[in-house]
C-alpha cells in the first residue's frame, strides 16, 4: 500500500484527498476486489475523499510515461504497508524512467504548471486567491519539490541548502510560508466541513479570526497581506529554480538581463530596467538575487527615478513593475507603495489588491492607446497621464481619498523630473479622477447643465480626454462589474456631450422649438404639443414618435395602461403609459420588483389630462423575468385584486439570495443636493442593495406629497445609489424644511430595512 501525492508528502488537510497505489506481483482479481472492499469502502463510510489505483510496477510506470499528473504522484510516493521489495521495485524502475528522460520530464511539469494557472488565473495579488493551485500555492510548492528531484536528485527540501540553491534564511523563509498556507487551507477545510481551496472573501473574515488575527476589518487585511507575502516567496522560490534549471539545460532558450549589469555603475539601475520596460525580458535569478539584498546608493536611485516616467510608457512596463516590486525596488523609488503593497480593498468590484490594481490601470492605458487612438492623439504628454495611472489610488483607504491623493502626489512628482505644470496636471488628474464615472452614473445627462459643470471643472478638451482614458482605464482593472457595456454607453455619452461645451460647437444645445416642429410633420398637433419640454429634450425623434402612437392607442381605446418596450443603448427601456394617480411610480417599481426585475433608471413624465408616461430602464434578475408576467401582475395591482406589500415581502427572500456576496454591510447615507438642478430636488441615498429598496423608498416619497421627476439606479462599490429628481406637486424645488424632513424619513426607512 503506497502513499501518493500531498499523502505521500505527509501534507494533509482536513478535506484532502487521499492518494493511494495498490501495488501488487500478480494477484488475481478477486482476491484484489475483496481487499478492496475491506479497505477503501470503510474509508469511503468515514466520508474520505479517497481516490485509488491498482498496478503491478511496471503497470505503474507504463501508466507514469503516459500520465503526467500520475509521473508527478509517484514522485511523493512513501511506502505505508506491505512489501518493501516490491515497492523498492518501483523506485529502482521510476529512477531508471526519469535518468534518461530529465529534459522532458521537466518541459511536462512545466507544461502543466502553465496550464494550471491559465486555468485559476496567473495573479498572486487576486483577493480570493486560489490557495492550492494559483501562483505561490502548494501546488507550486510541489512543482519546486517534483523539479528538484528530477533534475538534482533532491530527496527533501533540506537539499535545496544543501546544493547551494538557497541560503538556510531563504528556506527558512520558505518553510514558514509553506507552514502558513497548509495552516490557512486546514482552516478553511474545518471552517466549510469540506474540501474548499479558495479563499472567498465571505470566508475570510473567520478564517482570520479563528488563525488569531483578530475579528475586526484590520485584522482581516492583515491576514490576507501575509497570505500574499507567502505567495510571493513561494513563487519567487519556483521561479529561481526555473531560471536556473533552464541556465542549465537550455541556456539558448531564454535571454534574460544578464548580472553584468549590475556592475556597470551608478547607472546600472536604469539601464535593467529600461530593457525590461522595452523588451519584456526577465532579469536572471543571480541579478534578481542581487537587488533584493541590496542597499542603493542616492544616485543610483536618483538616475533610475529620472527616467522612470518614460519607463511607464514602454509597452512592458507591467512587467517591469512587477519586477521592481519582487526585487523591492519598488519601494526604495516609491516608499509610499509600502503602505498599499497587498491592500485589500473590500468591495463587490475589486478582484485585486491595491497595488495590483494600480499596475493593471497603467497596462490597460496600453490597451487603450491602441483602441481609442482618437483620443491618444489629445495627450500632449503620456508621461503625465500614466504617472497619474500608477498613483491615481495612493491614498485608498483615506477620507476622500481622491483629495488626499493629490495632495500627496504634490510632494513627490519633482522626484521623478516632472515640471510644476506636469505637476499640476498631474494633481488635476488623480483629484478628479472619479469625476466623469461618478457624473455619468449619478446625474441625468439629458440636463445641460450637467455637462456645462463637468467642462466648467475640466477647462480643456486636452484634459477631458486623459481624464476619460484614465477613467477607462481605471475601470477596467478593477474588474468586469465595474465597466459593464451600460456604464460605458453613459461615460461616452458624457465625454461628448461635455466635448461638445467645451468646444463651444454652433448647435450643441438642443433647439427644442425646430424639434417640435419636425414632430409636428410626424404626429398629430395635439400629441406634439402635449410633450413635456424635459421629454422633448432627451429622446430623439424616433423615440417620441413611437411614445406619441402608444398615447395615442391608449386616449382611443382607454385600458388599464398599455407598454411598449424601446431598445436603447443602454438596454432594456419598458414605456407604460397609464392614467396618473398618487402611488403609481411605487406601484410601478415594486411590480417590476415582484416579476423579477431591477430597475436601472427611472423617468417620469405627466402629460395634459392626467396621463403618465414613464420610462422603466430595466434588468432581468434571474433568467425567468418576463415582461407578460409583470403585466399581468401589474394589471391586478391596479385593480386591486394584488396586495403588493404581501406580494413583495414573499419574493423578496428568494430575490436576495440572487445577489453578490459581500463580507460587510457598509453604511448607508441619504444627502439633500438643491445645487445640481435648475429644476429639481435631488436625494441621494448610499445603502447596501435590498431588492424592495426602490420600491420602498418611492413609496416614502409618494406619501410625502412629491412628485418623482427622474431615479437613477447605480453602484458606488458595495453600496447601492439612487438618485431621485424631486419637485412639489406645484412643480417647483422643495422648500430646505420639507427636504430636510424626507431625508429624516428616508433615514428611519433604511434602519426598518435593515432589520
Amino acid at each position: 500500500l503506497v502513499a501518493l501525492g500531498g499523502y505521500g508528502e505527509g501534507y494533509l488537510c482536513a478535506g484532502s484527498d487521499v492518494d493511494l497505489l495498490f501495488l501488487h506481483a500478480g494477484l488475481a482479481e478477486k482476491d484484489l476486489s475483496l481487499f478492496l472492499q475491506r479497505l477503501i469502502y470503510p474509508l469511503w463510510d468515514y466520508g474520505f475523499e479517497v481516490t485509488y489505483r491498482i498496478f503491478t510496477p511496471q503497470e505503474a510506470l507504463d501508466f507514469a510515461l503516459q500520465d503526467p499528473t500520475f509521473l508527478t504522484a509517484l514522485l511523493s510516493a512513501r511506502l505505508i504497508y506491505g512489501s518493501r521489495s516490491l515497492f523498492e521495485e518501483l523506485t529502482r524502475g521510476f529512477q531508471r524512467l526519469i535518468s534518461g528522460r530529465t529534459k522532458e520530464i521537466y518541459l511536462r511539469l512545466k507544461n502543466m504548471r502553465e496550464q494550471r494557472l491559465a486555468r485559476v488565473g496567473e495573479e498572486i495579488y487576486f483577493l480570493e486567491p486560489h490557495l492550492k493551485d494559483g501562483p505561490g500555492g502548494l501546488r507550486d510548492y510541489q512543482f519546486l519539490l517534483w523539479a528538484g528531484r528530477i533534475v538534482f536528485g533532491l530527496e527533501s527540501p533540506e537539499d535545496l541548502v544543501r546544493v547551494g540553491f538557497l541560503t538556510p534564511e531563504e528556506a527558512a523563509r520558505l518553510r514558514e510560508a509553506v507552514n502558513f498556507l497548509h495552516q490557512v487551507r486546514d482552516t478553511l477545510h474545518h471552517f466549510c466541513q469540506r474540501k474548499v481551496d479558495r479563499l472567498y472573501m465571505e470566508y475570510q473574515p473567520e478564517i482570520a479570526r479563528r488563525l488569531g488575527y483578530g475579528a475586526d476589518r484590520s485584522g482581516t487585511e492583515n491576514f490576507i497581506s501575509d497570505l500574499f507575502r507567502a505567495f510571493a516567496v513561494i513563487r519567487e522560490a519556483v521561479e529561481d529554480l526555473m531560471d536556473f534549471i533552464e541556465d542549465l539545460y537550455f541556456p539558448q532558450g531564454v535571454h534574460r538581463i544578464p548580472f553584468k549589469l549590475a556592475v556597470s555603475g551608478p547607472a546600472f539601475l536604469r539601464e535593467i530596467f529600461q530593457i525590461q520596460a522595452r523588451e519584456g525580458r526577465p532579469l536572471s535569478r543571480d541579478l534578481r538575487k542581487y537587488l533584493r539584498g541590496r542597499v542603493f546608493r542616492e544616485e543610483e536611485l536618483q538616475e533610475l527615478s529620472r527616467i522612470f516616467p518614460y519607463l511607464l510608457t514602454e509597452r512592458h512596463s507591467l512587467t517591469m513593475l512587477h519586477t521592481l516590486r519582487t526585487t523591492g525596488v519598488l519601494f526604495h523609488l516609491l516608499p509610499e507603495f509600502r503602505k498599499i503593497q497587498g491592500k485589500v480593498q473590500y468591495d463587490l468590484y475589486h478582484l485585486y489588491a491595491l497595488d495590483e490594481h494600480l499596475f493593471l490601470t497603467v497596462e490597460s492605458l496600453h490597451r487603450l492607446r491602441e483602441e481609442r487612438p482618437e483620443l491618444w492623439r489629445e495627450i500632449r504628454d503620456p508621461r503625465v497621464l500614466y504617472f497619474a495611472a500608477l498613483v491615481h489610488d495612493i491614498a485608498k483607504g483615506e477620507p476622500h481619498h481622491a483629495r488626499a491623493g493629490a495632495e500627496r502626489v504634490k510632494t513627490l512628482t519633482g522626484r521623478f523630473g516632472f515640471s510644476p505644470e506636469e505637476t499640476e496636471e498631474i494633481v488635476f488628474l488623480v483629484r478628479e479622477h472619479l469625476l466623469l464615472f461618478d457624473t455619468a452614473l449619478r446625474r441625468d445627462l439629458a440636463e445641460e447643465k450637467v455637462a456645462e459643470e463637468v467642462a466648467l471643472r475640466v477647462g480643456t478638451v486636452r484634459r477631458l480626454a486623459a481624464l476619460y482614458l484614465l477613467t477607462l482605464a481605471d475601470a477596467r482593472a478593477t474588474g468586469p462589474r465595474a465597466l459593464t457595456s451600460w456604464k460605458a454607453e453613459l461615460l461616452e455619452e458624457l465625454y461628448h456631450k461635455v466635448r461638445k461645451v467645451l468646444e463651444a460647437r454652433p448647435g450643441a444645445a438642443v433647439d427644442l422649438a425646430a424639434k417640435r416642429e419636425r414632430l409636428l410633420a410626424e404626429v398629430p398637433r395635439r400629441l406634439a404639443e402635449s410633450i413635456p419640454l424635459p421629454q422633448l429634450e432627451i429622446y430623439d425623434l424616433s423615440v417620441l414618435k413611437r411614445i406619441c402612437a402608444l398615447v395615442q392607442t391608449f386616449q382611443e381605446e382607454t385600458p388599464d395602461f398599455l407598454v411598449e418596450e424601446i431598445p436603447f443603448r443602454e438596454g432594456r427601456a419598458v414605456f407604460v403609459v397609464s392614467g396618473d394617480r398618487p402611488g403609481l411610480l411605487a406601484d410601478l417599481c415594486g411590480s417590476f420588483l415582484a416579476a423579477g426585475f431591477r430597475i436601472r433608471r427611472v423617468r417620469a413624465f405627466t402629460w395634459p389630462q392626467g396621463l403618465a408616461v414613464d420610462e422603466f430602464l430595466v434588468e432581468p434578475l434571474s433568467p425567468g423575468a418576463d415582461l407578460r408576467e409583470w403585466g399581468s401582475l401589474f394589471r391586478k395591482v391596479l385593480r386591486g385584486e394584488e396586495d403588493l406589500e404581501k406580494l413583495i415581502s414573499r419574493k423578496t427572500g428568494a430575490l436576495l439570495s440572487l445577489g453578490p456576496r459581500i463580507q460587510r454591510e457598509p453604511q448607508s447615507d441619504v444627502r439633500v443636493d438643491q445645487e445640481s438642478s435648475d429644476f429639481y430636488t435631488l436625494l441621494e441615498i448610499y445603502t447596501p442593495e435590498k431588492p424592495s429598496l426602490l420600491y420602498r423608498i418611492a413609496n416614502v416619497i409618494t406619501k410625502s406629497g412629491f412628485m418623482i421627476g427622474k431615479a437613477l439606479v447605480s453602484e458606488k462599490e458595495d453600496l447601492a445609489v439612487q438618485i431621485f429628481y424631486l419637485q412639489t406637486r406645484e412643480g417647483e424645488k422643495l422648500p430646505a424644511d420639507e427636504a430636510e424632513r424626507l431625508q429624516q424619513k428616508i433615514q428611519n426607512q433604511l434602519k426598518e430595512v435593515a432589520s
